[in-house]
């Protein structure tokens, strides 16, 4: 997770399909994880918060809301993604094994 949150920047070139296109993946990454005991379901729910976080990032991008909000909004993301790698360390790894 912190890889994918670490590659939203730089923020300014970023786009709505960037982060979707993310979102997908992880989504698709944590099920199959899940699915296949890799992880817990305590990991896969709270990495569900990032996803959230994601989203709430990509509807401001959508939105052409001004860049300090969204600002804001990736430090909080940031700091609960650094969280969950403090909570879950081995989940980076897992996940970005099955990137393409």
């Amino acid at each position: 997770m912190l890889q994918s949150v670490t590659s939203l920047l730089p923020l300014v070139s970023l786009t709505y399909s960037d982060i979707q296109l993310e979102m997908g993946f992880i989504s698709e990454t944590l099920e199959f994880l899940r699915d296949g005991q890799l992880i817990s379901n305590e990991a896969y729910l709270e990495a569900g918060s990032i996803q959230g976080g994601m989203n709430v990032i990509a509807n401001l991008l959508n939105n052409n809301v001004e860049d300090e909000e969204i600002n804001i909004q990736y430090q909080i993301l940031s700091q609960k993604t650094q969280r969950l790698h403090n909570n879950f360390p081995q989940l980076n790894e897992l996940i970005e094994s099955h990137r393409k």
